[in-house]
């Protein structure tokens, strides 16, 4: 009963935005510039005509001809398919062309509104089909031109019975040059209204491709930085917090059992919860860092790893400057080799290398632990990040690595010439 009720008020809030919806699309800019013009040119046609009756001495009725027509023009007017299909602005630009040429067959030529529809057909239809129409309608209105000029003839015969014989030769002179003149007009304003018209268009279209081009960049820079602070989470916040889960559960399987080491153990996850806020900091700002010590970072890095006495790291590096954002990718590149070490290799020796050429810095991180398949790689293991992180500061990652046989890691980037480098780090 209630929803009965609010059925009127529904359809007709519907109906309001429906007609809402039309004026915005019929009123849009584009759709309104067009017709504006029409419209100025009609009215200038309509002004110009009642402002001198020579056309309708003869035939007094053509002026409501004239008003009939150009209401028409005004109500086509209304109609702009460039969102329809090509068939319907093809009928769309002949309806139109047609009604200039029975016009002209009444003897009312609106020439100005035929350059206009010319200029309409090179926008809405296909550069050829464009070109065809207006070669048609040239021909076409040049056969109505000749056609309808001894019937203007026959109409003004008491007119030309009555002028002189020097104002009969003029009129004869101008008669015979009437329709080379209209040719030789059509064809001038033809060729360059359609070269104007097609620059427009060729114009239009690539100010369109590139907005395009820009909103693709914007959604592929917006997936890049998804996939950055993806992959920031899971080499920094995600295994500190794998880490921070084992230790709380060592805490709880010795409480009650070894009070001292459940409490060093919860003492680590307390370090860990820590690291782990200073780790989201880090992230979300490491966007605005200005400066960042890769020596420091990986010397910290390394001392923290090495508290859990899982396994021995030997790091011996002398890298050369490198600018800011290959820093950070680097340090985030061995930290994740390190968790991963860490996590699956069950290595006790770990090794960090560098060496600089005139062409290139190779990071090595190596491992004796037991290796594994890389084609059986889980999508969870980080490799792929580093992979992505490589490719970001133009750089190659090598893995070596087979089962029982350890892994060995290269990261190979492009060294910057003539730069001052780095004080050996030795650990």
């Amino acid at each position: 009963m209630g929803d009965k009720s609010y059925t009127p008020k529904l359809n007709l809030f519907n109906l309001c935005d429906n007609f809402v919806n039309w004026l915005k699309h019929y009123f849009s800019s584009s759709y309104l510039n067009w017709r504006v013009v029409e419209w100025i040119i009609i009215l200038g046609h309509l002004l110009s005509v009642l402002s001198s009756n020579n056309p309708f001495i003869f035939r007094p009725y053509l002026l409501w001809i004239q008003i009939g027509f150009s209401l028409i023009f005004v109500l086509l007017s209304f109609i702009f398919p460039i969102d329809r299909p090509i068939w319907q602005r093809k009928i769309y630009i002949a309806t139109e062309i047609s009604f200039i040429a029975i016009a002209l067959m009444f003897g009312i030529s609106f020439n100005i509104l035929m350059y206009f529809m010319w200029a309409k057909a090179c926008f809405l239809l296909k550069r050829k089909d464009a070109i065809i129409t207006i070669v048609i309608t040239v021909i076409t209105y040049l056969s109505i031109q000749a056609w309808i000029l001894p019937q203007l003839i026959a109409e003004r015969n008491e007119y030309i019975k009555s002028l002189t014989i020097a104002e009969l030769l003029d009129l004869t002179d101008s008669m015979s040059n009437l329709w080379l003149n209209s040719l030789i007009d059509l064809t001038a304003v033809a060729f360059f209204l359609t070269l104007f018209m097609f620059l427009l268009v060729e114009e239009s279209k690539s100010r369109k491709k590139a907005e395009r081009l820009a909103k693709e960049v914007e959604i592929l820079a917006t997936t890049v930085e998804r996939n950055r602070i993806a992959r920031d989470i899971h080499d920094s916040l995600g295994h500190t917090l794998t880490t921070l889960g084992v230790q709380l559960e060592l805490a709880q399987k010795l409480h009650g059992v070894n009070s001292a080491r459940a409490t060093q153990a919860l003492h680590n996850a307390q370090q860990l919860a820590s690291q782990s806020l200073t780790e989201v900091r880090n992230t979300v700002s490491a966007i605005r860092e200005e400066e960042f010590n890769l020596d420091l970072a990986l010397s910290s890095l390394v001392n923290q790893l090495q508290r859990d006495n899982l396994f021995d790291i030997k790091m011996k590096l002398n890298l050369p400057l490198i600018p800011l954002q290959t820093s950070h990718q680097i340090y985030c590149i061995v930290k994740e080799a390190l968790y991963n070490a860490q996590k699956h290799s069950q290595a006790n020796l770990v090794t960090i290398n560098s060496q600089t050429t005139s062409q290139n810095i190779i990071l090595e991180i190596a491992d004796n632990g037991i290796g594994f398949d890389p084609n059986q790689v889980n999508s969870g293991s980080g490799l792929k990040g580093m992979i992505e992180r490589s490719q970001l500061i133009n750089g190659e990652l090598k893995i070596d690595t087979a089962i029982d046989r350890g892994t060995r890691i290269q990261l190979i980037i492009e060294n910057h010439k003539g730069e001052r480098p780095f004080a050996p780090t030795k650990i």
